[in-house]
């Protein structure tokens, strides 16, 4: 039976579990907390309105579109590669959200959709990267460990 720290140590392990809390600074804090105050802010005027809520169906609807495509992607594509491209994908669409909505309102809008998507995407391909890393009676443990 393999060590369980010896499991835990390898280079591969490590940048799987590093991984989650850089993304987990994404989600925790841009649409949950920044997004929603920008848009209130700057793009509604002051309100909350219906578009909130389309732009938030938006994202839900890219999200889950993106995840299908990050699958089918990773036949054709490596997914160290795949997950580069989305990572990359979701840090430039963080950044077209400091473009001043008095320019276009829209632009960081769909800035913030196509980055939930790209995150959306992003995980999928690096939850496949578990079951190469750890074997079955491990990957509980590693996957606790990266959340």
């Amino acid at each position: 039976m393999r060590n369980w720290v010896a499991t835990l140590t390898t280079r591969r392990v490590m940048s799987w579990i590093a991984f989650d809390p850089v993304t987990s600074a994404y989600v925790a804090i841009v649409p949950s907390v920044l997004f929603p105050v920008y848009f209130q802010k700057l793009i509604a005027g002051g309100g909350i309105s219906l578009a909130w809520g389309g732009l938030v169906a938006a994202a839900i609807v890219g999200s889950g579109v993106a995840a299908f495509a990050a699958v089918a992607l990773m036949r054709i594509i490596p997914r160290f590669w795949l997950l580069c491209g989305w990572v990359a994908l979701l840090v430039a669409n963080t950044f077209v959200l400091s473009i001043p909505a008095a320019q276009s309102p829209w632009i960081p809008a769909l800035a913030f959709v196509v980055a939930q998507a790209s995150y959306s995407a992003a995980m999928t391909t690096y939850e496949s990267f578990l079951p190469t890393i750890a074997r079955s009676g491990e990957i509980h443990r590693i996957s606790g460990l990266g959340w």
